[in-house]
């Protein structure tokens, strides 16, 4: 895990947050001022991105102004990888392939489409709204060859020299209500596939004491299962040089759950239940909540020490191997009965 957190550079992070600032401001300009402002913002993330040694290209930059959206076409990136990288290890292919001549030790890095919406504006739009959806997103991990890039590679059971995902995040705050809603998806190819999200009203931050109270009106999780939970449960067990069960595992963690905190949450065994089936079996769950649960930085601190009240707190109810659905940009379509 270490090797893949290390790869997040501030660089990449620099070249998308000036795009997002400048995507705010264009509702306010025109549209060809606008344009401008983005395609100066690309060109400057690109060239900070070459500038620290990471070979940065893209196709195209298309824009609608209407939608106040952004795609980023064809984004291709060289990452080098000289940490995890022995250039004597692929010699043979060195002379064999022209890519490998200037310098053997990168990762290649493609995204075949990134669009990028975002508008702040309480006049026109009565809240602030984010979104990002990166498709077909391409990860070469061919040339991570050290003896520790190697085991990590076997430990994620990494066949293929391709990782393959897609990735959707949504943000939108309605000043008005005063709600939040924030969802998360991730689909790695093979691994699983993630989704979720939640809403939250009556944010109020105390700044005095930095802490925060609110009203937890929905939640959403739903996991598909590849291969992910098998590659968790031998990580553990050769942490503990032991063969372990997830689902037992889990059994031991909620044994004994106070008696008090079913009668407040009575769905909680029905929930335990189904998720240890869930890790048993391996296929897919669906937790959700529907009736407003209050929330504070004091009962995240409990939920700390406190796995059964995460459990309870966020997954009202939980549906094992639900038929759900994604549409064409990756937002989850849930079972009618839950949304009507």
């Amino acid at each position: 895990m270490e090797i893949l957190l290390r790869l997040i550079d501030d660089e990449v992070t620099n070249f998308i947050a000036p795009l997002v600032f400048a995507l705010m401001s264009l509702i306010e300009l025109p549209p060809h001022v606008g344009q401008k402002l983005i395609e100066a913002q690309v060109q400057i993330g690109i060239g900070v991105l070459r500038g620290n040694g990471i070979r940065a290209k893209y196709d195209r930059l298309l824009f609608d102004e209407t939608n106040s959206e952004i795609n980023l076409v064809g984004l291709e990136m060289e990452i080098p990888i000289n940490e995890f990288c022995d250039p004597e290890v692929i010699f043979d292919d060195y002379w064999k392939n022209p890519k490998l001549w200037s310098d053997p030790c990168v990762a290649n890095l493609r995204v075949e489409s990134a669009k990028i919406f975002s508008i702040s504006n309480l006049n026109k739009s009565n809240g602030t709204k984010f979104s990002l959806f990166a498709k077909n997103v391409s990860f070469d991990t061919q040339n991570f060859n050290l003896p520790q890039a190697n085991l990590m590679k076997k430990l994620l059971e990494i066949d293929e020299a391709i990782l393959k995902a897609n990735l959707k995040v949504n943000f939108v705050y309605d000043f008005p209500s005063d709600k939040s809603d924030i969802s998360l998806g991730l689909d790695i190819q093979d691994f699983g596939k993630i989704s979720l999200g939640g809403s939250l009203e009556n944010l109020i931050f105390i700044e005095s004491t930095e802490h925060f109270k609110a009203d937890l009106i929905r939640t959403d999780f739903y996991f598909h299962n590849g291969k992910v939970l098998q590659i968790v449960e031998n990580f553990i067990g050769l942490q503990n040089n032991e063969n372990i069960n997830l689902s037992e595992e889990v059994d031991k963690i909620f044994h004994g759950t106070d008696p008090e905190t079913k009668k407040y949450y009575p769905e909680l065994s029905q929930n335990l239940a189904n998720f240890k089936t869930f890790l048993r079996d391996k296929k897919s769950i669906l937790c959700y909540r529907r009736t407003s649960h209050p929330i504070s930085s004091r009962l995240l601190q409990e939920l700390v020490y406190s796995p059964i009240l995460y459990l309870a707190t966020f997954c009202e109810f939980t549906i094992l191997s639900p038929q759900v659905s994604f549409d064409s940009e990756f937002d989850i379509i849930l079972p009618s009965k839950i949304d009507g």
